[in-house]
């Protein structure tokens, strides 16, 4: 049933939707944001961005007008619309605390919560919602930006007055907005920005010098700094969790040392971290990205005390050969070229990125010719940015093999992408 209510309404679900839907994702959602703010550096212009917050989203949505939302929106009548109706009707629940429960209480609000339907009826319920906004919006369920570039006074009265028709959406839809969890950024390079105080049903939104964006935390120069001294430090504590827990294993059971284990755990708790969303910030400045390198290398010199019985070699690259690691530099040109190969594979269904990078078409004959137009940046943040390092990986990996066929998917591509990346080297030099 879901797979059908899908396939009946993801025509009729916008763009801007990024949540709970095949083929897009939290980096897909970033990717659409960051191009925006990243044109506006390159313009000497700002972006003011609101990130709203609501109380209870799931658990609100009204059953009468979910369902009078499909009927009229998406066209779900008949035996389709009676079955969500009887799958939401007649649901009660209770709260057990300590053998102690209370009584029964019918639920006439809200969708499923931890069910499979559950997030594409929300995703349905709040899919009017961009046609109010005049500026621009992104979500990802009920996580709600808008943004839109300030050149003037008159642009951050166009904003507010996109707030205040998101509150009253969200108060006829009978969604509660949250104003003090609610923020604001502005996103610039200019050393004396027009800063606008922008407020929600009375309330004064709190101005942050920093916010967390789908798990990417952004600062107003998108530098990624502070986004990559959260990573190390989480880092950090599960690197030091999993060495406390492979030294207990093997003195309390008296087993011998796996290292296969260890690095396997490492891939999974401690790599992972690092590179999420790494398509995002691995712009950030080489002396922030060092610092994951030396991570690894703590790591490794680790597990080779522990494995080897002649002292092993303590620099990075040969260690990296010893147990058959990439680089941190060779992970990240890795997933870059892999989130390329995505958006012009099909695997990310989104036109906004597909546009973001054309194909080289040069008025004359060059001797290197370039499979991606590669934009000029005017300053070194968007210069470091997906938009121009991504298009200027893909056209060194393709002019170290002029064979290779980005855009048909075959073994040779994958093996070649792997040596490209692996002579990218190390982030320590």
């Amino acid at each position: 049933m879901c797979d059908g209510l899908l396939h009946a309404c993801l025509p009729a679900l916008p763009p801007s939707q990024h949540g709970f839907l095949p083929k897009r994702s939290c980096i897909s959602n970033l990717t659409c944001f960051l191009e925006h703010c990243w044109t506006s550096l390159t313009k000497g212009s700002q972006t003011d961005a609101i990130y709203t917050d609501y109380s209870s989203a799931f658990t609100s949505v009204s059953h009468r007008l979910l369902l009078h939302k499909l009927k009229c929106s998406f066209n779900i009548t008949g035996p389709a619309l009676g079955w969500v109706e009887s799958y939401l009707s007649q649901r009660s629940q209770r709260v057990v605390l300590d053998g102690k429960h209370s009584d029964w209480a019918p639920v006439i609000s809200g969708v499923p919560e931890g069910s499979i339907l559950g997030p594409l009826l929300f995703t349905c319920y709040v899919a009017d919602l961009p046609k109010h906004i005049k500026t621009s919006c992104l979500s990802y369920a009920d996580d709600v930006k808008i943004f839109h570039r300030i050149s003037s006074s008159a642009d951050s009265h166009a904003l507010q007055a996109d707030l205040d028709r998101l509150s009253s959406w969200s108060e006829t839809w009978y969604l509660r907005l949250n104003p003090a969890k609610c923020k604001t950024i502005t996103f610039t390079l200019r050393s004396s920005p027009h800063l606008t105080s922008y407020t929600l049903d009375g309330h004064q939104l709190e101005r942050c010098a920093s916010v967390r964006d789908l798990g990417v935390i952004l600062d107003t120069k998108l530098t990624f700094a502070e986004h990559v001294d959260a990573t190390i430090a989480k880092s950090n504590r599960m690197l030091g969790l999993l060495m406390r827990s492979m030294q207990m294993s093997v003195s309390e059971h008296r087993t011998p040392f796996n290292c296969a284990a260890a690095l396997a755990a490492y891939k999974a708790h401690v790599r992972s971290v690092m590179e999420y969303g790494c398509v995002i910030w691995s712009g950030a400045a080489v002396t922030h990205l060092r610092r994951l390198e030396r991570l690894q290398h703590r790591f490794l010199m680790w597990l080779g005390s522990r494995t080897q019985a002649v002292c092993p070699p303590l620099d990075y690259v040969s260690l990296l050969k010893l147990f058959r690691c990439e680089s941190i530099k060779s992970r990240f040109t890795r997933c870059d070229i892999s989130y390329m190969r995505s958006v012009f594979g099909g695997r990310v269904d989104c036109t906004d990125i597909v546009a973001m990078f054309s194909v080289s078409a040069p008025t004359r004959r060059t001797r290197f010719p370039e499979l991606f137009h590669v934009p000029r940046g005017r300053v070194d943040t968007v210069k470091r940015g997906f938009l121009i390092r991504l298009p200027h990986l893909v056209n060194s990996l393709v002019r170290s093999n002029p064979e290779i066929d980005f855009f048909m998917p075959s073994c040779s591509l994958v093996s070649d992408t792997a040596k490209f990346a692996d002579d990218q080297g190390t982030y320590l030099g």
